[in-house]
């Protein structure tokens, strides 16, 4: 988690993502003992991104739970962006 932090925070502060609309899916939230939304937050410390556009989905690929409203709120943030 920690490079995965270091990584997102690094990427965000390059020019050309300035304005990027960023979502974080944090999947599997359907097994038993995975690393809650919240918990993902705090490790990613995404409240301490220089992009301000960002937005936490909890989400289980499998079922599809949480994936369309993590891509309509991106449709929309990439929309405003125009």
């Amino acid at each position: 988690m920690e490079e995965a932090r270091a990584e997102l925070h690094d990427l965000l502060q390059e020019d050309l993502l300035r304005d990027a609309a960023v979502l974080v899916l944090a999947n599997k939230q359907d097994l038993p003992g995975v690393m809650t939304a919240a918990e993902l937050r705090e490790k990613l410390e995404l409240d301490q991104l220089h992009c301000k556009n960002w937005y936490l989905q909890s989400a289980c690929a499998t079922t599809g739970d949480g994936l369309l409203e993590g891509f309509d709120w991106l449709s929309r943030a990439v929309a405003s962006n125009k």
